[in-house]
């Protein structure tokens, strides 16, 4: 079905920067309302592109990277234009969703996937549906889907405890594609 879930893909230190960022960044200019689900309720970087000069920490690139080379796509994908870099960050509040969406191909003959780490759970909801299963993953663990390809959602948050994303995002051939998800055993190099 095109998703794997790879546990404790970042460590505490790791997300707690990731955390920190987001907190002191979501008021930003490079902030947007999300247009995807109740309004004002979920603000993210994904339509701040290349027009805005900002830069995320240096361990959101470092993730990016491990990701690559955990994946072995390393010069085998194409950066989609979302957000910086082909990274996203999200911050969702009290009574924010996102609604079932399938996200575009970039690309010819490309797939677009997501690797999506949770830094920071809600207290309550707050989680990701794809193809009417709930993955309800912990933060720090990485969660690798098919996102052209299946419909997703997330769930309405509930808490004063905001829901903290990051969306590390590829566009690969069908054969890259393959060999992410058809790893019978579910083994990547995670050094």
């Amino acid at each position: 079905m095109n998703i794997k879930i790879i546990k404790n893909f970042v460590n505490e230190e790791e997300f707690k920067e990731l955390n920190l960022w987001t907190l002191n960044n979501y008021n930003s200019v490079y902030f947007t309302d999300a247009n995807m689900g109740s309004p004002s309720t979920r603000l993210t970087t994904r339509y701040a592109g290349e027009k805005i000069d900002f830069s995320y920490p240096k361990c959101a690139y470092n993730i990016k990277n491990k990701i690559i080379k955990c994946l072995n796509i390393d010069n085998k994908y194409l950066s989609p234009p979302i957000g910086k870099d082909s990274i996203v960050n999200g911050i969702g509040f009290d009574g924010g969703d996102i609604f079932e969406h399938t996200d575009p191909i970039w690309f010819p003959n490309t797939y677009t996937i997501h690797c999506n780490i949770i830094s920071q759970k809600s207290i309550k909801g707050g989680v990701t549906i794809i193809g009417n299963r709930e993955y309800d993953i912990n933060e720090g663990d990485l969660l690798i889907y098919n996102v052209s390809h299946l419909k997703h959602k997330v769930t309405l948050i509930e808490g004063e405890r905001q829901r903290i994303l990051w969306v590390f995002g590829f566009s690969v051939n069908f054969d890259t594609l393959t060999k992410i998800f058809n790893n019978s055993k579910n083994t990547f190099n995670r050094s």
